[in-house]
C-alpha cells in the first residue's frame, strides 16, 4: 500500500525531472488543465522517453506484486488507479497520457502473471521441470 501512496505522491509533483535532478519538490495546481494532452502521442522515441516508460511499467509491476491476494479484479482496480494518476497529472502541471495507462497496464499484467503464476510455481515443491 505504501508503494501506491508513493506513486500517488509522485503524480502530484509538478516537475518530476526536477525532483530527480535537483532534489526539489514543486507542486503546482492547475484549475483548468488541457485534457487534450491525454490523447497526445510522441513523434519520436528518444532514450529518455523509453526510460520513462520503463519506469511506468516497473512502478505498476511492483505495485501489483506487493498487493496482498492479487486477483484479476485487483488488476482492474489498478488500471483505474493508473488512469486516475494520468488524469491527476494534468491538474498538477504535468502531461498525462492515455498511452501511459497502456504502459502502466503492461506492468500490471506482468505483475499479475508473476504473482499468480511465476511465484507460486517457484515456491511449489511439486513443480515439473521440462527437459529438452
Amino acid at each position: 500500500m505504501l508503494w501506491g501512496v508513493t506513486i500517488l505522491l509522485l503524480t502530484c509533483v509538478s516537475d518530476f525531472f526536477g525532483l530527480l535532478q535537483m532534489e526539489t519538490i514543486q507542486i503546482r495546481w492547475t484549475w483548468h488543465p488541457e485534457f487534450s494532452q491525454l490523447l497526445q502521442i510522441p513523434k519520436t522515441l528518444e532514450q529518455s522517453y523509453l526510460l520513462q516508460k520503463c519506469g511506468h511499467i516497473l512502478a505498476f509491476l511492483i505495485l501489483t506484486i506487493v498487493v496482498p491476494k492479487v486477483t484479476r479484479k485487483t488488476g482492474v482496480y489498478l488500471i483505474i488507479f493508473a488512469f486516475l494518476t494520468e488524469l491527476l497529472q494534468l491538474y498538477f502541471g504535468r502531461s498525462g497520457r492515455f498511452l501511459d495507462v497502456g504502459y502502466d497496464t503492461m506492468g500490471i499484467l506482468l505483475g499479475l502473471f508473476i504473482s499468480q503464476r511465476a511465484i507460486p510455481f517457484l515456491l511449489s515443491k511439486n513443480r515439473r521441470i521440462i527437459e529438452v
